[in-house]
């Protein structure tokens, strides 16, 4: 974007003389009819005649903006923040900068946003896509020889029980644990997985409203969810893995359409083609396909390997229902009560069967965050009814859920499970010291330094 300062439009017109461009080692060069010349971010150029003096900059659009534009008032950027637009203008002086309204502010850490609510304000943080990178740092203790950071996105639904009529979304969800549709709501989350380190961080939650737009299902709700918040995955992150009720055209078509590849599992009647590779007739219409794929038969499909009592076979197949080929991962397990099956598929035709078998089985640690986030930082007890506080509520647990699995990490580099239950307990323990030494108007500083004080704070925990 190139930012113009003019002298004032009062000065009177003057014949204009071919231009002078003056470098900024002040060395100057006379331009010719539609010459071109190129500018670095903050180098500033000169234009000079006779009579007037042109100065131009480039300003480029920040990582957290949305759009920028320039109009009659002057150059603006926008900034999305709970699904509204903020316009951001640009306040040119000595030191020119985005002038951000009362809401919004930058500081030496870069963008922050406050959100508040009745008397207690947080401050949340601008952080750019890619650069806040989750996984297996190179100097990790323990870290498997070749191992490499790979991160995979996840989405997918978790019922909320909610009582009373006047809550916002209330409507007949699906309730896994009861194995029936029950009165409450729904969110849906996107995450990010670390398959090294078998964890997942949430991105964002959206809550299922109650009723669909008229030609619209929840699906259509999914897809904008996954559309509007995807740019917060990690750029690193290729493969989205879904459960089987993902697996259709339309959610597929989103994650491809965004620059992903959908991992996720088909149905024990999925409808597939193989894909014909013999030799052609001279004449006629190519064959494109050689029969359906019979579930079960294994025949033609690649042997892998074997992990335990499950054999993985593979193959590169059409499938009917999302209209595009894709590549199977067929596991088969045997035991003495009988066999059992499950069928996997990437939209990636390239992406080998262990690593499809790898992502799917990855994607399970999103349970896990729905889990710990009901249990330990308050998913379901929130007692709002609005739209935006139940949005702000479930995305605070969540970020809550973030923040703890991230200080695990950091005060503990080698793997282990972790336990939020022992950190809550911890947190709870510290702050009921700092609690009894402020009200008794004592100081805590050489008390903390005792192994006495780390000793009350794990009272409760979990050994580590």
């Amino acid at each position: 974007m190139t930012q113009f300062w003019r002298l004032p439009h009062s000065q009177p017109a003057r014949p204009a003389l071919p231009p002078v461009l003056v470098n900024a080692d002040g060395t100057q060069q006379v331009l010719n009819d539609q010459q071109a010349f190129t500018l670095s971010i903050g180098e500033i150029a000169t234009l000079q005649t006779l009579f007037q003096r042109l100065e131009l900059v480039v300003i480029t659009k920040p990582d957290w903006a949305t759009h920028i534009w320039r109009n009659a008032d002057g150059l603006f950027t926008s900034i999305e923040w709970q699904s509204e637009i903020y316009a951001v203008p640009w306040q040119e002086g000595e030191t020119s900068y985005w002038a951000w309204s009362v809401r919004f502010g930058e500081d030496e850490f870069g963008v922050y946003v406050d959100l508040s609510i009745k008397k207690v304000t947080q401050r949340f943080r601008w952080i750019a896509s890619g650069s806040f990178l989750m996984g297996s740092p190179p100097d990790e203790v323990n870290r498997y020889e070749g191992e490499a950071e790979t991160l995979i996105g996840a989405l997918d639904c978790s019922f909320i029980t909610k009582s009373g009529t006047k809550t916002y979304g209330l409507s007949r969800f699906w309730d896994a644990k009861h194995g029936k549709a029950e009165k409450g709501l729904e969110i849906a989350t996107l995450a990010v997985i670390d398959v090294g380190y078998n964890t997942a961080y949430a991105v964002s939650t959206w809550q299922t409203p109650p009723e669909s737009k008229e030609g619209e299902t929840r699906v259509h709700h999914y897809v904008r969810h996954f559309k509007a918040d995807c740019h917060g995955l990690p750029k690193c992150v290729r493969y989205i893995a879904t459960d089987a009720y993902y697996t259709k055209a339309l959610i597929t078509e989103a994650i491809l359409e965004k620059g992903y590849h959908q991992v996720g599992k088909l149905r024990c009647d999925a409808n597939l083609r193989h894909l014909f590779t013999g030799e052609q007739k001279p004449r006629g219409r190519r064959k494109v396909y050689a029969g359906k794929v019979i579930i079960g038969d294994v025949s033609q499909l690649t042997f892998v390997e074997k992990q335990g009592d499950v054999s993985i076979y593979t193959a590169v197949v059409n499938c009917v229902n999302l209209k595009r080929n894709v590549r199977i991962v067929y596991l088969l397990r045997k035991t003495a009560q009988g066999s059992s099956y499950a069928l996997l598929f990437s939209t990636d035709t390239a992406l080998d069967a262990l690593s499809v078998h790898r992502y799917y089985k990855a994607r399970f640690q999103i349970e896990f965050l729905f889990r710990d986030a009901k249990q330990f930082t308050g998913l379901c007890d929130c007692q709002a009814r609005s739209e935006a506080a139940l949005h702000s509520h479930f995305n605070a647990s969540f970020a809550a859920l973030n923040l703890i699995k991230w200080q695990d990490r950091e005060n503990s580099p080698i793997r282990k499970p972790i336990s939020i239950g022992s950190w809550k307990t911890r947190f709870f323990n510290t702050l009921l010291i700092e609690r009894i030494f402020s009200n008794s108007a004592l100081d805590l500083s050489l008390f903390k330094s005792s192994p006495l004080y780390e000793e009350i704070c794990n009272f409760g925990a979990v050994a580590r």
